[in-house]
């Protein structure tokens, strides 16, 4: 193993690993058909909305579905984004901003085929 990696002390055997890494590579796979399948039963739910066909909001067989709109994001000159980067670094040095930090996650990408 090279050395730059930091590896924690095995609980399980090798073996154990393997099997792991594997039903996770395996679900993933999976996951990605699954996610192109639903995303184009999603992009026909929102033509039927846009129809008049459907609510936003209803229910079917006990499941609710609720339709939002997209985030609306904002985009800054460079100039812009330089100055609100510099009152974020100011105000987080003087303690009136705080920063968070989010969930870890693990991103796992398929090999190239």
């Amino acid at each position: 193993m090279p050395s730059s990696i930091a590896v924690a002390q095995p609980q399980h055997s090798s073996s154990d690993l393997d099997h792991l890494l594997a039903l996770v590579a395996s679900l993933k796979a999976q996951q990605k058909v699954i996610q192109a399948e639903l995303d184009q039963a999603l992009d026909q739910l929102t033509d039927a909305l846009e129809r008049g066909d459907i609510d936003p909001s209803f229910s079917h067989d006990d499941w609710r579905f609720s339709y939002s709109k997209g985030r609306t994001t904002v985009t800054y000159s460079d100039k812009a984004k330089a100055a609100i980067k510099t009152i974020q670094e100011a105000d987080l040095a003087s303690g009136r901003a705080i920063q968070k930090e989010g969930a870890g996650f693990w991103t796992i990408k398929a090999p190239s085929l």
